[in-house]
């Protein structure tokens, strides 16, 4: 099929009689180029042939582009010792004048050619640089895009290029049109240009860059007076060009923008001057604000002040001096050279020592294509060192695989779906403070803690009354200020886990957790010994009271578990982590070491305890109604049981942000569960029911409850 596509369209040019200088060198690895050595006429032709590019006029941008070429590969196989780039290799080069389209398909095809038969051909491309315009440029970029030959153009701009989909071999050197759009806008609004005629070359740099200005112009209050398509030159658009001219004079604008290619600019701007338009302001691109072949339009400058958006200016030291020795290097190399170099004649024809000899000046030149064209070879270096494993100082010559197929794995940070050629970044999974779910748990936890520290305050306020004393009297300000802890915890679950976060997360609650249920666990043992064992054991209480039994147990009971929790911060201390094993397409943000030996034991005892709990306080169930919580203290600990239930079992088989809203939900649960099954009940007779609330009444309980028993 390679040759089906390449000898018809190689017919016309075929003939051509001359051979080209410096445009070809021979190494053990060959990239390619595609530069505008001259300027050709585009003619349309029934036949498919092209003219000679010779036959044009000489295009002195381009050659200073072969020139950065050169220079690029020569400095690179001249390095030694250390700035040895590629030891033991040499770089060569083919290059093509794409004076027209026509030549950029041509120059397109012959590549496209030599990656069907690659047998023949020896020794292989590995890269193309080129060409200088985004319209030339989509060919290449798809028709080689199947080969996956890397393509790395300096000029061409178009933000459609970026789409790694359609292009997967397409590289550039230069900023995509996005950035001079975004640089137009800032232009504009600096001077509050806000009234202005809008300009696009007909291809698609310039419909590209036309729609993307147009669509962001009303965002900023920009009004488009005037929008129109400058057309490529021919007989048939002369009339075009007039009337556009015309129009924008209309519209008395004094601002236009210009996105246009520069040959499509060279072919306008004399229909501007012909009608005698001055004093404008004209903001153009890159691609034709800084070229010679617009700037060297005779009485160009009449046409107003011309603001250009380009490329930030390089240093690029050695090139001067590279461009004054061209001369005599390319007189040495005309004798070198032979016509069986040429695979497509009409493209490979031009004599760059004729070039040469006409001495085109890097003064008033624009030299940053230049540069984009040496750091696109250097790049090509660079991903060779890498293939060939220069390392070690020694290049490997193994054989390169510019068209393989072969999968690469993404980076960590990204996957990519099945048979996909493009990777994705991977979902960060975590809890954030503005997401939806976490504002409702917030809102939850500011009720909580309001719940908490009010009931605090009303149990301060009546700690001498009966109700308080039966229910703990100052061991329910310490439950009451554990409970307040344990909500706090919830805080170091929201937004991307930090080191403090991921100490406290856990442990300040199952901390706080164990000091409430021990307050309630030495509760329900002092109403039982008082009600039940006082008779069988009468020595026993007064043991337990005078000894100070109910702090003690406290104080054991929560040292205990803080000495567990300072063991399992210092054997499996907890930090931030990216987990990315748990889902092929997301990053879970956690804290590590959530199950391990020491978190286990942690909530091993709170579990035990828990259950201790229980037993008194169900051993209770008969008491009188002012000391009996056993149906509060059973309903608090079975919602706290279920809530952690539920949590566990979402937690082993999803780690995402729901499970983290769970374990949120399932903290400040069990905090509500005993603040509604021990507390409430109080403070509902504190508020409610102060009748209750007396001596008196305590008392009476006791008697009716010490006669049903008798």
């Amino acid at each position: 099929m390679g040759e089906l596509l390449y000898r018809p369209m190689l017919l016309g040019c075929i003939w051509s009689c001359c051979y080209g200088t410096g445009l070809q060198l021979k190494g053990d690895f060959t990239i390619y180029g595609m530069f505008p050595l001259h300027n050709a006429g585009q003619t349309i032709s029934a036949a498919p042939c092209m003219t000679d590019c010779k036959q044009g006029t000489d295009n002195k941008h381009g050659f200073h582009l072969v020139q950065a070429l050169r220079y690029a590969v020569e400095e690179i196989n001249n390095s030694t010792g250390k700035d040895q780039l590629l030891p033991g290799i040499t770089l060569g080069y083919q290059t093509y004048d794409t004076c027209s389209r026509r030549a950029s398909v041509l120059a397109t095809v012959d590549l496209v050619s030599q990656q069907y038969n690659r047998v023949d051909v020896e020794p292989r491309a590995v890269a193309l640089i080129g060409p200088d315009s985004s319209d030339y440029a989509f060919t290449p970029a798809a028709a080689l895009g199947a080969f996956l030959l890397p393509q790395i153009s300096y000029e061409a701009s178009n933000e459609m290029l970026s789409n790694k989909m359609l292009y997967p071999a397409f590289f550039r050197t230069i900023p995509s049109d996005k950035n001079q759009v975004d640089a137009m806008i800032l232009i504009l609004l600096r001077f509050n240009w806000t009234w202005i005629a809008l300009l696009g070359s007909d291809n698609s740099y310039g419909q590209q860059g036309m729609l993307s200005l147009s669509q962001q112009a009303s965002d900023y209050d920009i009004c488009i007076a005037y929008q129109a398509v400058i057309p490529s030159l021919s007989s048939g658009t002369q009339q075009r060009m007039r009337d556009i001219v015309r129009n924008i004079i209309k519209t008395k604008v004094n601002t236009i923008v210009v996105f246009s290619s520069k040959r499509i600019a060279k072919g306008f701007f004399p229909f501007v001057m012909e009608q005698n338009v001055t004093d404008k302001v004209w903001i153009g691109t890159e691609d034709w604000s800084m070229a010679t072949l617009v700037s060297g339009i005779p009485g160009i400058s009449t046409i107003g002040t011309v603001l250009g958006v380009s490329v930030q200016y390089a240093p690029f030291s050695g090139f001067q001096d590279f461009e004054n020795q061209a001369v005599s290097k390319l007189r040495d190399l005309s004798a070198l050279n032979s016509s069986n170099d040429m695979v497509v004649p009409c493209l490979q024809n031009t004599d760059l020592y004729i070039m040469a000899t006409k001495i085109y000046s890097l003064e008033n030149y624009d030299i940053t294509s230049s540069f984009n064209v040496y750091k696109a070879v250097y790049a090509v270096a660079h991903a060779l060192r890498q293939v060939l494993k220069c390392d070690s100082g020694q290049c490997e010559k193994i054989e390169i695989q510019a068209g393989s197929t072969r999968c690469q794995s993404c980076a960590q940070g990204q996957w990519s779906p099945a048979e996909s050629e493009a990777c994705l970044n991977r979902t960060v999974l975590y809890l954030p403070w503005d997401a939806p779910l976490s504002l409702a748990l917030l809102v939850l936890l500011a009720s909580t803690l309001l719940l908490t520290l009010g009931t605090a305050a009303l149990f301060l306020r009546n700690l001498t009354t009966p109700v308080v004393k039966s229910a703990g009297g100052r061991t329910c300000l310490l439950m009451l200020l554990s409970l307040t802890a344990a909500s706090c915890s919830t805080l170091c679950h929201f937004g991307t886990p930090s080191q403090p976060a991921c100490l406290l997360k856990q442990s300040l609650f199952l901390f706080s957790f164990t000091i409430c249920l021990a307050c309630v666990t030495v509760r329900s043992f002092q109403v039982v010994c008082i009600f039940k064992w006082s008779s069988k054991l009468p020595r026993f209480y007064e043991t337990w009271a005078k000894n100070r039994g109910p702090e003690m147990f406290i104080l054991v009971t929560s040292g205990v578990e803080f000495l567990i929790s300072v063991l399992h911060v210092a054997l499996y201390t907890p930090f931030p982590s990216e987990n990315y094993d748990l889902y092929f397409d997301s990053i879970v943000l956690e804290c590590s070491n959530a199950l391990s030996p020491g978190a286990f034991v942690e909530i091993l005892f709170v579990s035990l305890l828990s259950i201790l709990c229980f037993c008194l306080s169900y051993m209770g169930k008969d008491l009188p109604a002012n000391y009996n919580e056993a149906k509060c203290i059973t309903f608090s600990l079975m919602i706290c049981i279920i809530s952690w239930i539920s949590f566990f079992t979402v937690y082993s088989v999803n780690r995402g942000p729901v499970t983290m809203a769970l374990e949120v939900a399932a903290v400040l649960c069990s905090v509500l569960g005993i603040l509604g099954g021990y507390f409430l009940p109080k403070v509902y007779i504190m508020l409610v029911k102060s009748q209750m609330n007396t001596t008196a009444h305590f008392q009476n309980c006791i008697q009716m409850y010490t006669m049903t028993k008798q």
